[in-house]
């Protein structure tokens, strides 16, 4: 957080202005619960959805569930706009999204409400879903 004195009265002044300079993973990402994600899986239509490259989904993927794969990167999200509606024709269905940290899942997620997806949670990492099973 940014500070400012007040020159005048000497008090301290918090500066909102500052959260626009942060990275997007400070400021934006929010990592759902697993109780969250234990809850949407459950609804009809649930769909987990990794935007992790192809190779690292080769490396390890999600075994306790299926999913669907469509890479989405912090810079380039052009897949995932492009095939989302074919992948999860359902916009009312929870889609739970990960990746690797959080990071690609979070804007994943941003992209996909733009579309006017209503219910998208941020499930983090792969290692985040561990408790599946």
């Amino acid at each position: 957080f940014f500070f400012s004195k007040d020159s005048y009265s000497h008090s301290f002044h918090y500066n909102s202005n500052l959260d626009h300079y942060l990275p997007y993973q400070y400021n934006r990402m929010v990592i759902n619960t697993r109780e969250e994600v234990m809850a949407a899986e459950q609804e009809p239509g649930a769909v987990f959805l990794d935007v992790r490259g192809e190779d690292e989904v080769k490396t390890e993927s999600l075994q306790a569930r299926p999913f669907k794969q469509v890479k989405c990167t912090l810079d380039d999200c052009s897949e995932l706009m492009s095939t989302a509606e074919t992948l999860m024709p359902d916009k009312n269905a929870p889609v739970i999204v990960f990746c690797r940290s959080g990071r690609r899942a979070g804007k994943a997620k941003e992209v996909l409400e733009q579309k006017g997806y209503k219910k998208v949670l941020n499930a983090g990492g792969l290692k985040d879903l561990s408790y599946l099973s």
